[in-house]
């Protein structure tokens, strides 16, 4: 089956992002605002000084503090490389999975956030799935309206109710469900697998 898509869960680490500014300040993209006060913390929805909100901004593309999203995620070793080396394999058929954005192609440029569905997380960087403050992209139906290919997806437990509400479907839906798992290791493993093939 050479016409699949995979979709990987962001990761927390994300060295090569960089700042999107507001102001001359950096904007530190975070799940609940209200709980930090050191830095210029904001939501993706919230507004900038323009009166357009960051993810407009963002969706022009054009910001020279975006960055490709498969360039952004550095887990540590031995993993570092797994989502360029997705990119290599997979190019326009690789999506990202990401708690502060949705579901967005792998060369759509982001910035810098701190959002996840972990709850160990913190309150500051949790987003919680019932939190309506979103409006998150999803790309995969944009690029397939009528009948998506199969989708592999890879990531933790605590995302799936976020492609379900995006995809309309749940993920053991799609084939196959393996690739859930909350051992970050294991869904890196399976990364690797799929990038080689041995999975399908």
């Amino acid at each position: 089956m050479s016409d699949f898509i995979v979709i990987m869960q962001c990761c927390a680490a994300k060295d090569n992002a960089k700042y999107l500014k507001d102001g001359g300040r950096d904007v530190h993209f975070v799940a609940n605002p209200n709980c930090g006060t050191e830095k210029f913390y904001k939501r993706p929805d919230d507004k900038s000084l323009s009166g357009k909100t960051y993810r407009e901004i963002v969706d022009l593309q054009s910001n020279e503090n975006l960055s490709e999203a498969y360039s952004i995620y550095t887990p540590n070793n031995p993993y570092k490389d797994i989502y360029k080396e997705l990119f290599e394999k997979f190019g326009k058929r690789l999506y990202i999975l990401s708690a502060g954005w949705g579901i967005v192609r792998a060369e759509f440029k982001l910035p810098s956030y701190d959002i996840t569905f972990n709850a160990g997380a913190g309150k500051l960087k949790h987003r919680n799935h019932s939190d309506a403050g979103y409006k998150d992209y999803n790309h995969l139906a944009l690029d397939f309206p009528a009948n998506p290919p199969p989708v592999i997806c890879i990531g933790s437990h605590g995302y799936q109710e976020q492609y379900k509400k995006l995809m309309g479907r749940s993920p053991d839906k799609d084939m196959p469900t393996f690739a859930w798992d909350n051992n970050y290791t294991r869904y890196y493993e399976t990364a690797r697998r799929v990038i080689k093939g041995d999975v399908l």
